[in-house]
Order: C-alpha cells, then sequence, then structure tokens
C-alpha cells in the first residue's frame, strides 16, 4: 500500500441529523481512530467505539463513522488517525524477503509522521530565521501556578507573576524597563491625562510628561481620559432633562437623571423647600433650636412634647387659674413642698386626694381627727399603733374568726377539754407510717406530733425470748429455737427445706438408692475420681460423641486396630507420617508424578542418578549418567540410540 495523502484528520459540523461521517485516510486498525465531540463552549468529549459509534473501514480509501446520536448543532465533529508508536515487523535471517510486511511497516512509520506533522502544524513555534537561545522553562508547577508565560528583556520565555511592573505616576530622567506600567498624571496633556500607560521599549524619560518626548516608548493600557465625564461613559441615561433634576445610580447598571420629590423639593436655582411637617423631633440634634431661631408667637400648645415644660421654663407667679385647663396639673406636674395651706380651698382635700399611707401623726393636730372625719374601713392593720387593740376595744359580742388568729405556739394556752373531735371527719383510710398522733412527752411533758410508725416500733419492742419482731413485722426465730416435739409429723417437706440443707450427715448410711436419685442427676461434678470402671459402662454404650476430641492416642489403640476402613477416603496422610518406602513393589509406576517437579537446571554430568528397571521383572536401582553414556557407546545399543543418546549427551 502507498499513502497518497498527509491528511491525517477530517473535522464536520453538527446538524443534529446527520449520523454518517466519512474519512479520506488509511488506518492499521479501527482502534486508531479517534473521534471527538467538540460542544460550542469549547469542551472536548472523546466518544468510545460500539458504545457512541461504529466504524466501516474501506482500506487505504478510508471509511465511515456511523454515530449513535447525531452531533447537535453548534457541534464538532472531529475524525482523526491515532497509529500506535509500537514497531511488530520482525525479519528472519535467512527467510526470503518479506516485501508486503516490510511496505506496511514503511507504511505505519510514514502515518506517525504525518501524525506528528500534525501536532507540530498546531503547536506555537518560531520561524525558521528567528531565534531563540533557549525554548525551555525550569519552574515546577508551585512555582508556575497563578503565573503567566511572557518574554523577559532579553527575548527569552519567562514565567512571571503579572503582566507588568506598576511603577506609579510618570517622572521625568528616570530608567523604565519593558512592561513597566505607569499613569500619565500631567494636565499639559488633557486628552491623555490619567491613562494608564504600559512600556514597549526600554529607555531613561525626558520631557515634562510622557506623552511630550516618549510616546513611541509606551502603549496605552487603560484609556481614562476618553471616559472621565458623564457624556462619555457607556452606563448613564440621561433624557428628558428638566430643572430640579440630579443624577442617581439606579443600583444596577447607569446613572440617571431623576427629580427630588417627597418631604422635599430642590428648584432648578438649586433652592432646596423642606414640605411642612416634615422635620420632626428625631431629625432635630439636641439643643439645635435656640430661641433666635424661633419667630414671636409660633410655638402652640401643639409644638410641646409631654413632659418638655418644668420649672426652669415657666417665669414666677405666670401660672393663674385662667391659664390652668381643668384636670391639667396633675401630682407629677408639682414639685416636691411646693404647695403650702395658703394654697388649698377650704373642703378641697378629700379622700381621692390623699396618697396612701402619708397621714402620719405629725400631720394631725391633737384631738382634730374626729370619728366622723374617718371613712368606714378607713383603719386597718397598718393604721393602728403597736399594742392599740386592748380587749376593751373588742365587742363583748365579737366572735372572732380563726383566720383572724395567728398560730397558738404557747404551751397551755388550748386546753384538753377545749379541743371537740366528735364532729371532725373520719380518716377513711388505714392508718400508715407517714400519719400523725399527738403525744404528750411524758407526764406533764410538751405535747409533740409523733409518726404512727413509731407506735409498732414501741410495741415490737416489747417482744423478747426465742422470737423477736423488727419495726417492719418480720418475726425472727431464735436458732436452735424450733425443736423436734414443736414440729408435726411430715411437717417439714421439700419445700421447707433450704437450698443445701441436706448434708451428707444428714442422710442415714445406705438410704440413697436408684429410686432416690432423679434422671440425669449424677453429672461430672457428683462422681469421685475413678469412680467409673469398666463394669459400670453398659457394652456399645460409649458412641463417637462420648468421646472428646484427640482422647485417643496410641496408648489407646489395640495392635492392627487402624485398619483401611479406618482411614476416611478423603484423607491426605501426609508424607511426614509415613515411615520409608523399602518393600518391592509398594509405589506403582503410574503414582509418580513429575510434571510438576523442579527441573534439573544443569547439564547432565557423570554423577547425575537414574533410576532403573535391573532387567524386566527385575529390581529397581540407580544408576549413574556414566553407565548410559557407556552403554550408548557399548555394541549393544543400537545405531539411532548412540547417535541419539550422544545429542543427547
Amino acid at each position: 500500500m502507498t499513502l497518497s495523502t498527509t491528511t491525517v484528520k477530517n473535522s464536520y459540523s453538527g446538524n443534529g441529523s446527520t449520523t454518517a461521517f466519512t474519512y479520506n485516510f488509511a488506518i492499521n486498525s479501527t482502534s486508531e481512530l479517534v473521534v471527538i465531540i467538540r460542544s460550542s463552549t469549547g469542551t472536548e468529549t472523546v466518544k468510545s467505539i460500539t458504545t457512541h459509534y461504529t466504524v466501516a473501514d474501506a482500506g487505504a480509501a478510508g471509511g465511515t463513522v456511523t454515530m449513535g446520536s447525531a452531533p447537535a448543532s453548534g457541534e464538532t465533529l472531529v475524525l482523526i488517525r491515532d497509529t500506535s508508536l509500537t514497531q511488530e515487523t520482525d525479519y528472519v535471517a535467512n527467510d526470503p524477503f518479506p516485501a508486503e510486511t516490510h511496505e506496511s511497516a514503511l507504511d505505519k512509520l510514514q502515518m506517525q509522521i504525518q501524525e506528528v506533522q500534525e501536532e507540530v502544524d498546531r503547536s506555537l513555534k518560531i520561524s525558521r530565521t528567528n531565534t531563540m537561545t533557549s525554548t525551555s522553562f525550569t519552574n515546577d508547577a508551585t512555582s508556575r501556578a497563578s503565573k503567566v508565560l511572557s518574554f523577559d528583556s532579553a527575548g527569552e520565555l519567562s514565567v512571571t507573576n503579572e503582566i507588568g511592573n506598576f511603577r506609579g505616576n510618570w517622572a521625568t530622567s528616570t530608567a523604565f524597563v519593558l512592561r513597566d506600567i505607569v499613569i500619565q498624571n500631567s494636565t499639559s496633556d488633557s486628552a491623555t491625562y490619567k491613562n494608564v500607560y504600559i512600556c514597549t521599549t526600554a529607555h531613561t524619560s525626558t520631557g515634562s510628561y510622557l506623552t511630550q518626548n516618549d510616546t513611541s516608548n509606551w502603549a496605552v493600557l487603560v484609556e481614562v481620559a476618553a471616559f472621565d465625564t458623564l457624556a462619555e461613559l457607556g452606563d448613564t441615561n440621561i433624557s428628558s432633562l428638566s430643572s430640579g433634576h440630579v443624577l442617581v445610580y439606579d443600583g444596577s447598571d447607569s446613572f440617571d437623571n431623576v427629580a427630588i420629590s417627597g418631604d422635599a423639593t430642590l428648584a432648578a436655582n438649586g433652592a432646596l423647600t423642606i414640605a411642612s411637617g416634615a422635620v420632626e423631633t428625631a431629625m432635630i440634634a439636641a439643643d439645635a433650636i435656640t430661641g433666635a431661631k424661633i419667630a414671636d408667637d409660633a410655638i402652640n400648645s401643639e409644638h410641646y412634647t409631654d413632659g418638655s415644660i418644668d420649672t426652669a421654663h415657666i417665669a414666677d407667679s405666670q401660672v393663674t387659674t385662667a391659664k390652668i385647663a381643668a384636670d391639667a396639673i396633675t401630682g407629677a406636674k408639682i414639685a416636691d413642698d411646693a404647695i403650702n395651706s395658703e394654697h388649698y380651698t377650704d373642703g378641697s382635700i378629700d379622700t381621692a386626694h390623699i396618697a396612701d399611707s402619708q397621714v402620719t401623726t405629725a400631720k394631725i393636730a391633737a384631738d382634730a381627727v374626729t370619728q366622723a372625719k374617718i371613712a368606714d374601713d378607713a383603719v386597718g392593720a397598718d393604721q393602728l399603733a403597736s399594742d392599740a387593740v386592748v380587749n376593751a376595744s373588742i365587742a363583748s359580742s365579737a366572735a372572732i374568726a380563726d383566720s383572724k388568729l395567728a398560730t397558738i405556739s404557747t404551751a397551755g394556752k388550748v386546753d384538753i377539754g377545749a379541743l371537740e373531735i366528735d364532729g371532725a371527719t373520719e380518716m377513711g383510710a388505714a392508718l400508715a407510717d407517714a400519719d400523725l398522733l399527738i403525744v404528750d412527752d411524758g407526764a406533764g411533758g410538751t405535747e409533740k406530733s409523733m409518726l404512727a410508725s413509731r407506735i409498732p416500733t414501741y410495741v415490737f419492742s416489747k417482744v423478747s425470748g426465742d422470737a423477736t419482731v423488727a419495726s417492719n413485722g418480720a418475726l425472727t426465730i431464735a436458732a436452735q429455737a424450733v425443736e423436734n416435739s414443736m414440729l408435726a409429723d411430715d411437717a417439714v417437706g421439700a419445700d421447707e427445706l433450704a437450698a443445701n440443707a441436706v448434708v451428707t450427715a444428714s442422710i442415714v448410711d445406705d438410704n440413697v438408692t436408684q429410686a432416690k436419685i432423679a434422671d440425669d442427676a449424677v453429672g461430672a461434678d457428683q462422681l469421685a475420681a475413678n469412680a467409673v470402671v469398666t463394669a459400670s459402662i453398659v457394652d456399645d454404650a460409649v458412641t463417637q460423641a462420648k468421646i472428646a476430641d484427640d482422647a485417643v492416642g496410641a496408648d489407646q489403640l489395640a495392635a492392627n486396630a487402624v485398619v483401611n476402613a479406618s482411614v476416611a477416603s478423603g484423607a491426605a496422610i501426609a508424607d511426614s507420617k509415613l515411615a520409608t518406602i523399602s518393600t518391592a513393589d509398594k509405589v506403582s509406576i503410574a503414582a509418580l508424578d513429575i510434571d510438576g517437579a523442579t527441573e534439573l537446571g544443569a547439564d547432565i554430568v557423570d554423577a547425575d542418578v537414574f533410576i532403573i528397571d535391573d532387567g524386566a521383572g527385575g529390581t529397581n536401582r540407580k544408576v549413574l549418567a556414566s553407565r548410559i553414556k557407556s552403554y550408548a557407546a557399548s555394541s549393544g545399543a543400537t545405531a539411532g540410540f548412540a547417535i541419539a543418546m550422544a545429542i543427547c549427551l
């Protein structure tokens, strides 16, 4: 085959319907054809044969790729040859020259060269007449991270951290190098004022400003001067201009001209008018409005806030009756000690005007408060002085309710005859430990409460002798207190015996018969050492399940006890368990397996040993390799055998 084309790649635009695409270059196998889908955003996806497409190869003319799904509009399908980089042709010395195989190998080499050229054509490279000292860099991945690939002042590759080096404002008589960044800060050239420049030629600056002499050494990086007015900005929306408008950023993407409205308006001349009532207290700083700022008679009652007028703001004798509205002056408005007796009119002080607890003895003249002056229910506990109520103060017919009495805690104040329990509610429940009773702590002692739980403690403490009673009622009989004469015949049964109560001494000799022993009651713990003898075991009663693992050893096996039937069919007796087999004819020749044996790994030497049968039906013996060589050379061997052995040895 010859290669008449250098094409290694075909590209097609998807339309959402076409699925068959041809390639017009030769491939060695369908696995060496790569199918790639490139999206409209540049994402490349390598497709898999069979899963995403099939290939019908037509040899040197190319072939057809059929996609499972048609590439969408905006997607690009790329078919590219990717020949393996292996060399599989093997020339055998003295064989006829394999022209077809040789040509296929040359074709594969040419395919590889074409594919390398295709990649070279897509690579960045310097022209044939250009030079560069080095096209490599040594910066590792960490030091290259987040940096850019550039050329240094010598035109060589360089990994740099930024596009340029910011030097601030331009200055004269300054040495600038490639990629220095400055600001043209002189208003002498208003068209370039504030523009940002990057140095394109290393030089020492001259002149008064950048664009005076050195423009050719710089390139504009950011053109600020062209956008230093609102009219030049692309994000303004100035239309339908009207007087009093202001420029306001809309919070999204532009500045808009709008009119001020609401509590204030702006005139064309800049005058700001505040709407009536728009200024509230919260808007005014403390002490900001002085008397000079307020017009005469400008403040009426609605302008005052509650509590804003204090003593300092009122001139002496200026508050007359005519100035005070009905109920206008409350207690909170009058200063302490401001009202004396001359300010009251006769009969003007009634209950509503007297504050609680304010009429003390010092305020009342002797005999001034008569019974007629005291309102019903006006005298309470707070009004009575200590020890003011005596027996004479209490009416003889008065019945002082128990709710009026404090707890009586003085001893002897209540006589026993004063207690009446006949009409009391019966407890209606059994006496509980927490119930309380009244007790006199000794004759003529102190009355105290007592828990009901103390009664059984007291009663039980009087029980003594062979039995005692605890406070909780538990009866305890003293040890050895119950004698045989106290027990009825057959009174002690299994239920009356405690666990382990019957001991060896309790049982009469030879009275535990077989009938007295429960089934399965005698276990290993109940048998004495060596208690089970041969006579105790029923014939054939010791089964395999009764023999513990590893319990039968050489001592337990009788002579010739192990026969073929004793060995499990699946058992593999390790060779370590076998004695050396020396009896003739015990190992059949078919039992020998040499396939898995270790190969000799060296030439046969005279000292090597072989196995030989000493004559038909004779004895197996070993024979030295040197004897085989002697035999091969003897007249007894056939010529063919001698030649074969000579070749082998």
